[in-house]
């Protein structure tokens, strides 16, 4: 039998992460929700999606207001492969707080809707995407820019710059670069890629 793991958001909880002042009696479970795997990670944001991270590095979007599940991604993944200074694998739990950026931008609210997950292991592993937190949509990404892949010890990875890709601020969009040499080509010929999205 599988364990089930739930989280619970109170009214209590919810009206703190607003900024509220609550009556510190208004503890009713508003709604409750089960998975399979372990809570990592929790977020509320502005626009009122909680984010969730569990254990085996799925990122959830949930409406925070019903407890609805919006949707479900693996952007995460690649960055179990991730370790910290001592050479030991980061846990779960730092890996979401670490790569996991709520964006804002003072001049446009509308911008807290979207999430950058930005990661790398300095070697083989990397990953760049902005979501749409309401819809789970990946408004960019190395897979949704087709972004060269290459293989590194057996696995695929996208090719592109990390620190050449990110959301511009007072752009209100965001961009992602690669510079690719294709060795299996006569001549290895290279390629210089820029794709950005449109506007968020």
């Amino acid at each position: 039998m599988k364990k089930q793991f739930q989280i619970t958001l109170t009214t209590l909880v919810l009206m703190l992460s607003i900024g509220l002042k609550p009556n510190l009696m208004a503890q009713d479970a508003l709604w409750q929700l089960d998975f399979d795997k372990e809570i990592e990670f929790t977020k509320i944001t502005d626009s009122g999606i909680l984010l969730i991270g569990t254990s085996d590095m799925k990122l959830h979007g949930i409406d925070s207001r019903d407890g609805n599940k919006l949707w479900e991604s693996d952007i995460m993944n690649g960055a179990k492969a991730i370790r910290g200074a001592d050479g030991k694998k980061k846990e779960p739990a730092t890996l979401f707080e670490e790569y996991i950026n709520v964006l804002s931008d003072p001049n446009e609210p509308y911008i807290s809707d979207f999430v950058e997950i930005k990661y790398t292991d300095g070697i083989q592993f990397k990953n760049f995407a902005i979501i749409n937190m309401q819809t789970g949509e990946e408004v960019i990404s190395p897979r949704k820019a087709d972004m060269p892949i290459t293989k590194f010890f057996g696995k695929e990875m996208p090719t592109f710059n990390l620190n050449g890709s990110g959301f511009i601020m007072g752009a209100g969009g965001a961009m992602i670069s690669a510079y690719w040499i294709d060795y299996a080509v006569k001549g290895q010929p290279s390629v210089q890629i820029t794709h950005s999205s449109e506007p968020l």
